[in-house]
């Protein structure tokens, strides 16, 4: 599934690794081995990631496109306010009338 390689991306590690965060996420402890090896092997055979594993991804996702949002808000802001405002000598930001 698309959302377990963008979350993959997103957290700069491997599809595998993500699964392993999502079942930790999702039933407060790291999986046996077994349950991993036989989640990822579904997933790359079969396109079929567990839910516990796309629920993890979801929220990898969401919360960095939310980042992401509020970063260019901040962004557009201060754009604004440093094209209507003027510097003053003493290094602080005064907003022109």
């Amino acid at each position: 599934m698309q959302c377990i390689v963008q979350a993959a991306n997103i957290l700069d590690t491997s599809e595998y690794e993500v699964l392993r965060r999502g079942y930790i996420d999702w039933h407060g402890s790291p999986p046996a081995p077994e349950i991993l090896q036989q989640a990822f092997r579904d997933y790359f055979q079969h396109d079929d990631p567990p839910l516990w594993g796309q629920h993890y991804a979801r929220k990898i996702i969401f919360e960095f496109q939310r980042q992401e949002s509020a970063r260019v808000t901040t962004m557009r802001l201060l754009a604004t306010l440093l094209g209507r405002g003027s510097a003053r000598g003493d290094g602080r930001f005064r907003l022109d009338a």
